[in-house]
């Protein structure tokens, strides 16, 4: 019992939420995109690709997909791209959530454990 709520806080505290959200192709001026960024981007052919991407210039941009492939997307080539963003606030809020939660568990799994041995204690 024991290990599977400290299973659960480490996995609840592990979670991570985040969404992904359109933006505009970005302009040579103005990128909007950086290195580092996980993107979903679908061309103008209806191709689609989820990358992490490994390098970025004025006209096109680069990635490794899961598979460690790598591709090179023109800009002027995405009909739509999407950003991936991570919502700090919202992932540690839940690992709060978590921790407080297994903490009242704890306490309510000690306070029946502790009732039980003063009644056996008591009948003795």
């Amino acid at each position: 019992m024991f290990r599977a709520v400290i299973a659960l806080f480490v996995s609840a505290c592990l979670i991570g939420c985040t969404s992904m959200k359109a933006v505009e192709v970005p302009a040579p001026a103005a990128p909007q995109i950086s290195v580092g960024d996980t993107v979903h981007v679908t061309t103008k052919t209806n191709t689609a690709y989820t990358l992490q991407i490994t390098e970025i210039s004025n006209t096109f941009m680069v990635g490794k997909d899961d598979a460690g492939r790598q591709s090179k997307i023109g800009f002027d080539q995405i009909k739509a791209l999407e950003v991936k963003k991570s919502a700090a606030a919202k992932t540690a809020g839940a690992g709060l959530g978590a921790g407080v939660l297994v903490a009242v568990v704890l306490f309510v799994v000690g306070i029946i454990a502790f009732g039980k041995a003063m009644e056996s204690s008591g009948k003795n």
